[in-house]
């Protein structure tokens, strides 16, 4: 991960510091952007290894960035967990909570894991409740619709609500069971510059896992080795603000963009060196639910 800074940013920089500053916050202002620039690339790392810790969880990977390649890696999930249901979500005659229990027993009664855990995109959520399947089992769960009373209807912007109905109907009152929206995103730079818009879950998996397994490096965990860039930046040190840091990553440096400075400007980097590492093959199971659809647009937002 990499940000610049160049010419016109330091030239600033340095008449503020010759004249004293206009006031002493201008100068901590450009002091402390350098440690922010560092900050921020490191957090660019974290938010990179978060990525890469899913796509162990779901069996799936494929990296291009600054020279290191992969191409649909996968980590040894069994091909009993990694199941495409014969008909997709986004179908109403779907049966979603079907494809959700049978895999559940697969993993119970042939690995003996209780995956308690389903993990989903807010618009897979929804194509299951909107499954013909799921209306009529929900009937079991409010008495009232048994005696021929109204269903349930969710409020507005009710997702938590239809969250915890497909918790109750998967597992009743007795049997803990969590369904796990996960929506996060974070924003990608190509390097020719484009600006792209990514979930770290995919929008069309659904994931099972158990929640006995969280924190459990025997499961799964993140192999963080020493970082390759703090040896060397300490064997031939042409970096500009002090040393490089060695250990283990995320670490942050500043380098010059040029090293003839023609033109003059520094980049401040951001590495770490790891992989994810899955220990038990049955600590997670996947649901390939087909395509779904954003319910927005995830082009870059104009600014007004």
């Amino acid at each position: 991960m990499g940000i610049a800074m160049n010419q016109a940013m330091i030239n600033a920089m340095q008449r503020i510091k010759e004249m004293g500053g206009v006031n002493r916050d201008d100068v901590g202002f450009f002091n402390d952007r350098w440690a922010k620039n560092v900050q921020d690339v490191k957090y660019g790392v974290e938010l990179r290894k978060e990525v890469l810790k899913i796509a162990m969880l779901v069996d799936g990977l494929s990296y291009d960035r600054l020279g290191i390649k992969m191409s649909n890696v996968t980590f040894g999930m069994y091909s009993d967990l990694k199941v495409t249901p014969g008909t997709a979500w986004s179908n109403t005659a779907a049966t979603g909570l079907t494809d959700i229990q049978n895999l559940r027993q697969v993993a119970q009664q042939r690995y003996g894991i209780n995956l308690n855990r389903a993990t989903m995109s807010t618009p897979a959520l929804r194509a299951l409740v909107a499954q013909t399947e799921f209306t009529t089992q929900i009937k079991s769960v409010y008495l009232q619709n048994l005696l021929g009373g109204p269903t349930p209807v969710a409020p507005l912007q009710g997702d938590p609500f239809l969250k915890r109905l497909g918790e109750l109907v998967i597992a009743g009152v007795g049997e803990p069971f969590t369904i796990e929206l996960d929506d996060r995103r974070y924003w990608s730079q190509a390097d020719t510059g484009t600006i792209t818009d990514n979930r770290f879950h995919p929008i069309s998996i659904v994931l099972l896992t158990s929640t006995a397994n969280d924190g459990n490096a025997n499961a799964y965990d993140f192999a963080n080795c020493v970082v390759t860039e703090g040896i060397v930046g300490n064997m031939f040190p042409s970096n500009v603000m002090g040393p490089v840091t060695t250990g283990r990553g995320p670490i942050g440096y500043t380098t010059l963009a040029d090293q003839s400075l023609n033109p003059p400007g520094t980049v401040t980097w951001g590495v770490a060196r790891g992989f994810p590492r899955k220990h038990m093959n049955q600590s997670s199971a996947i649901l390939n639910v087909g395509t779904l659809t954003e319910t927005f647009s995830t082009a870059v937002p104009s600014i007004l």
